[in-house]
């Protein structure tokens, strides 16, 4: 198991450590953290597996609030909620296995850590008052593993409407069961109407919200 510090270190280090002879073998996947993503397209990671298909993907260490111009804990935050949400879909239809937080639970000065690098959490725990606190990024991570098994198999989909989608993101898996999840983000300011089509069960039209994380489940019976 390798990691390294976002996509713009994946392939670099890769190719050193592979360029050993017999390393690979010792190898079963690769962690990829999530800073730096923006410097480099996630149409890496699907290069990545196409050229090393035996070997697994896995998105780890996600937090927000590391940056130090925003560090630290922001209640309610549905912008780092959006943004946990656009990660993990992102990060999926590119052939990731999985995705990881770095921290469930925080306190609310965002620790404790031991050199004070403070970030947020998808629950902040206030331990004076005896009650905690489930922020935008526990939903969005709800909507993937509350109803994403192990062993799900993503599937294609192609999002048609041109401009008229272009606030909407999606990913979609099959699980274990036979079960279907699709998985929707309206980042926009106003509601959207989509059509779900799939070929061997029919038409199921859906209203998503504005600003929203929608997911839709169904089964081959």
């Amino acid at each position: 198991y390798i990691r390294t510090d976002g996509r713009s270190n994946s392939v670099t280090g890769l190719k050193e450590i592979f360029s050993v002879k017999n390393a690979s073998d010792y190898v079963d996947g690769f962690g990829l953290h999530w800073y730096h993503d923006e410097c480099k397209l996630a149409t890496v990671l699907t290069k990545f597996r196409k050229k090393y298909p035996k070997k697994f993907l896995l998105s780890t260490e996600a937090c927000e609030g590391f940056q130090p111009w925003a560090a630290g804990v922001q209640l309610g935050s549905w912008q780092r909620g959006m943004s946990y949400m656009e990660s993990t879909m992102e990060h999926m239809n590119h052939d990731a296995s999985g995705w990881i937080d770095w921290n469930m639970a925080l306190d609310l000065s965002g620790g404790p850590n031991w050199v004070n690098n403070v970030v947020d959490s998808p629950v902040v725990v206030n331990a004076s008052g005896d009650e905690f606190y489930k922020q935008p990024m526990f939903y969005a991570l709800g909507h993937f593993s509350k109803f994403i098994g192990s062993c799900a198999v993503r599937i294609g989909w192609q999002m048609m409407g041109g401009a008229k989608c272009s606030d909407v993101t999606a990913t979609a898996v099959q699980n274990k069961d036979g079960s279907v999840v699709v998985v929707l983000h309206n980042s926009a300011d106003c509601g959207k109407m989509l059509n779900i089509e799939d070929p061997l069960k029919g038409v199921a039209k859906i209203t998503l919200k504005p600003k929203s994380f929608t997911t839709m489940m169904y089964w081959y019976y």
